[in-house]
């Protein structure tokens, strides 16, 4: 099991993990990766350090000037621009693994993991080799973390968090399609699949009622009548409750 402090030393800030996993599969691929890891700098990933102290080997994870996402924005919302920066610190991570041929699936999506240097807005991931749940579930609970730190109001980045979200579904986790998705989707696009401009009601019915389903709670709401080409859209995401009427005609709609 992963044991974890934090450690300053030599006027350096360190995220210490021990785990005893790191002794009884001392010759183990994992091994052999962080082992990589150490011996080269890898774009948006902690420098990590193997510590071996009385037969217990630690994984010394260089954090100094850096703040975890969550603290970060533990008092502000989300923005697009804030998201796409951090999408793209995230793609950088992957991408540079796989350059190195490893698995990004030891990568911790996570807020309290995902450590950012806000005076150059750069991303760092940890990766390490014993995830405690799958990647898939991992990348879920992120994307739906983001959803919970935005601006209902602020539409543009409503359209780009569900987005996010959306595809997060669609390829189960898979980030490197998931960002490739997203490249692929610009704005004239995304209005011709989805027959919606960035000020339409009918997409912020649909961020609505997934957040509600989410959260299993009824949001506030008032009536809203569409026509049935916009109805079939809506039809085709999931729903419970009373959320939608047996008309299918009216749906509700956070005021």
């Amino acid at each position: 099991m992963m044991q974890a402090e934090f450690k300053r030393e030599n006027h350096k800030s360190y995220f210490v993990i021990r785990d005893s996993r790191l002794d009884s599969d001392e010759h183990s691929h994992e091994v052999y990766d962080l082992e990589m890891l150490c011996e080269n700098q890898m774009q948006g990933i902690l420098p990590v350090s193997l510590h071996s102290f009385n037969g217990e080997t630690e994984l010394y994870y260089d954090i100094s000037t850096k703040q975890t996402l969550r603290v970060l924005f533990e008092k502000k919302m989300f923005t697009r621009e804030d998201l796409k920066w951090i999408f793209s610190g995230i793609n950088e991570a992957v991408c540079e693994l796989e350059n190195y041929l490893l698995d990004m699936e030891y990568l911790l999506i996570d807020p309290d993991y995902i450590y950012i240097n806000m005076t150059e807005k750069k991303v760092y991931l940890l990766y390490y080799p014993y995830p405690e749940e799958s990647f898939e579930s991992e990348v879920e609970k992120f994307a739906e973390y983001i959803l919970d730190k935005i601006c209902n109001e602020d539409e543009q980045t409503v359209v780009y968090a569900y987005n996010f979200y959306r595809y997060v579904k669609e390829e189960k986790g898979d980030l490197i399609s998931i960002f490739q998705d997203m490249e692929n989707s610009d704005a004239n696009s995304e209005k011709e699949k989805f027959g919606y401009t960035e000020n339409n009601t009918i997409f912020k019915v649909l961020y609505v009622i997934e957040y509600a389903i989410r959260k299993n709670t009824s949001p506030n709401i008032k009536l809203v009548e569409f026509n049935d080409q916009e109805i079939m859209q809506i039809s085709n995401i999931n729903y419970t409750g009373n959320i939608i009427d047996d008309k299918m005609s009216y749906l509700v709609l956070e005021t």
